[in-house]
């Protein structure tokens, strides 16, 4: 059975140097010391930047100890500007609402990249009084394990997929999953289909949910973000009929139920949400 991300409450907590540390139980304590090292360090150690947003940097390498071979991800959060600092100094760190995220996505029977390790570097707080309790850190990582055997959506939609009966059943697959994410009142903060992996299994697919910092779920789902989700699983999709799109849809709705009026209201908006990024899109590029 692949390991999963428990409650954060379940891993071990410790201090190395001037980080706080949390690591995953069913993981071996040599893997959290790579959560504190430095990127030119993890450089050395063999692993090898790779693409990211300007506000993180990403290195991707395999570590062997006694027991196995893993392969990792690590993940460097930055801050976007000194708004940004501000603001966290009273909400919790990139990394940790990404651990929690993924945390939140497994106990609802959702899959994502297992966290490992979470680090939190705070040489000053951490010693001074009340100011210990500010969730605020000078750098957060994370430490996940690879998607072995996955492909991002678009890349398995134009080459994993080779029959029209095949697209079909996966879009209706894939219908059925978000709507569910939706029915447990979870969204996405970036759904577009580099931040969703595809494994192929004997029974159908397996989707892995990526980039979760801003994955949340809702007393109450504002709509305005079920549509934000659907029309960027929607951008990917080209070369289908709108007949296709409607089974997308009839899994979708089958997951969360609504009237008549509403279902309509629903997918006009995301057609029309979507067909407008596309035309922007094309004027970006011509």
């Amino acid at each position: 059975m692949k390991p999963e991300t428990p409650a954060p409450r379940t891993y071990q907590s410790f201090t190395v140097r001037d980080w706080r540390v949390y690591l995953h139980p069913e993981f071996p304590e040599a893997l959290a010391d790579l959560v504190v090292v430095n990127s030119q360090a993890f450089q050395r150690a063999g692993f090898e930047a790779v693409a990211a947003s300007p506000f993180a940097k990403v290195y991707r390498g395999t570590v062997e100890t006694a027991e196995q071979t893993y392969c990792l991800y690590l993940k460097h959060y930055l801050y976007r500007s000194p708004i940004d600092v501000a603001k966290h100094l009273l909400r919790s760190s990139r990394a940790m609402r990404s651990f929690r995220a993924a945390a939140l996505l497994n106990e609802r029977g959702l899959s994502c990249p297992v966290v490992v390790a979470v680090g939190l570097r705070r040489p000053l707080l951490a010693s001074v009084p009340l100011l210990n309790r500010l969730p605020f850190c000078w750098t957060s990582t994370t430490l996940t394990l690879s998607v072995e055997g996955a492909h991002p959506l678009h890349e398995y939609w134009w080459n994993h997929l080779g029959t029209l009966s095949k697209k079909r059943a996966f879009l209706e697959a894939l219908g059925t999953e978000i709507g569910y994410m939706h029915s447990q009142r979870i969204v996405h903060g970036d759904l577009r289909s580099g931040n969703i992996y595809i494994e192929e299994e004997s029974e159908g697919w397996r989707f892995c949910l990526l980039d979760n910092e801003r994955t949340r779920r809702f007393r109450r789902v504002p709509r305005a973000l079920i549509v934000k989700n659907l029309v960027q699983v929607h951008l990917f999709i080209h070369d289908v009929t709108y007949a296709d799109r409607a089974r997308f849809f009839r899994a979708y709705l089958h997951q969360c139920p609504m009237s008549r009026p509403e279902q309509l209201r629903l997918a006009r908006d995301v057609l029309q949400k979507t067909a407008q990024r596309e035309t922007e899109k094309a004027n970006r590029l011509s």
